[in-house]
């Protein structure tokens, strides 16, 4: 399927993963709030918590532009969940991570895969010029 010139094709994908960013961002809250008493450091979960739902807004503005779903914002949205999966060990703590209790983006870390999946299918579609090319 060919993709419209003004992106068209891929409104529905970063819908979902917009959907997709909200649902795990209030999983990740529920699991901060019931977990939250066995970390090491729990005060570092409000500001952990606070990135989340920041940039979950954020990211949801400024991929809703196609001008702007270049390598900056997906460097970014992948550059906040990594720093997010570096400071889990010291506010869960590993002793915690090593019995189960899960990490501080636990589902959220799929938003920037999913956004660099779609971002890199688009661009490999337009590199393809024979995808558009039906077996007769």
């Amino acid at each position: 399927m060919a993709e419209h010139p003004n992106g068209t094709f891929q409104v529905p994908l970063w819908r979902a993963i917009a959907i997709f960013r909200f649902a795990s961002m209030a999983y990740v809250v529920a699991m901060v709030a019931i977990n939250v008493t066995d970390y090491a450091h729990p005060i570092g979960a409000i500001p952990a918590l606070t990135v989340i739902v920041g940039w979950s807004v954020a990211a949801t503005y400024l991929y809703a532009r196609p001008a702007w779903r270049g390598w900056p914002l997906l460097g970014t949205d992948l550059a906040v969940t990594l720093v997010l999966l570096l400071a889990s060990p010291w506010v869960v703590g590993r002793t915690a991570i090593d019995h189960g209790i899960p990490s501080l983006a636990v589902a959220w870390e799929a938003c920037p895969v999913l956004a660099w999946a779609v971002s890199g299918a688009a661009a490999g579609a337009r590199s393809r010029p024979w995808s558009s090319v039906r077996p007769t």
